[in-house]
């Protein structure tokens, strides 16, 4: 059922910078079921990571359907897995909640 509105509150910016300071930590239970909702079929844009040099640059690519190899997003290249993962993040955010996110990955609060 397609909902009315935006999936995600917005003003949940200590669930954003959660992610931010440690991607890939045990998350709280509030910013797992954030993460369900972005990471489920209505936000997820089918993004993957591309390791374009090991530990050094990373690039974000969209999964093409039939095994075709993803495409990459030329624009998108990270110094580590954890900026990428932030920018996957930050698109899928804005798509749920209508609005940009805040803050930025180098942001203090």
């Amino acid at each position: 059922m397609e909902q009315d509105g935006p999936a995600i509150d917005a003003t949940r910016l200590d669930l954003a910078r959660e992610f931010r300071g440690n991607p890939f930590a045990k998350h709280s239970p509030d910013l797992y079921a954030l993460l369900e909702i972005l990471r489920g079929p209505r936000f997820n844009g089918n993004y993957v990571l591309v390791v374009l040099e090991p530990h050094k640059r990373y690039a974000l690519a969209v999964k093409q359907p039939g095994g075709k190899p993803p495409v990459v997003l030329g624009n998108e290249i990270h110094a580590s897995a954890a900026d990428a993962e932030w920018a996957v993040f930050k698109r899928r955010w804005e798509a749920a909640s209508g609005q940009p996110l805040a803050i930025d990955r180098g942001s203090p609060s």
